[in-house]
């Protein structure tokens, strides 16, 4: 099945509205920074002239919260939703598919059916000619009876 563009594309379709999710879900997960920064020279008045090191370490953490109703989880709920209707297209590509394979199994199988028939017809066909033409050549039938 994955050979074929259409269920290809689909595929790209879930994957897509799967990164969609968890993107939109990715600003309401908490986070955690930390850091240190380095600075060479002074940041305040300095008197004596010399370079100074200074450093500064911080730290922040983002806790979301979610008014219920809030237009975001609206958002995140439709992107949920699209990625169930995009899965839901893929699953009707694989059944659209294994008809198709299944309707081509059927087409083949009578395709051979009626070869067959039609070579048992030519094998009668030419027994038939062959009784006639003998039977002409004894005598006992017309020339267009062959």
């Amino acid at each position: 099945m994955n050979v074929r563009p259409d269920y290809a594309i689909s595929q790209l379709d879930v994957d897509y509205q799967k990164r969609q999710v968890s993107l939109a879900a990715a600003k309401y997960n908490p986070s955690l920074s930390i850091g240190f920064k380095e600075t060479w020279g002074t940041q305040m008045l300095n008197i004596s002239g010399e370079t100074m090191f200074n450093s500064n370490v911080y730290a922040s953490i983002k806790l979301p919260s979610f008014p219920l109703g809030s237009p975001r989880l609206n958002r995140r709920l439709h992107r949920r939703l699209v990625l169930l209707g995009k899965q839901y297209a893929l699953q009707d590509k694989q059944d659209q598919i294994s008809k198709e394979v299944a309707k081509a199994w059927t087409s083949l199988t009578e395709n051979t059916r009626q070869i067959s028939i039609a070579e048992e017809n030519c094998k009668l066909a030419e027994e038939n000619l062959d009784l006639n033409t003998f039977s002409y050549t004894e005598g006992k039938l017309t020339i267009l009876d062959v």
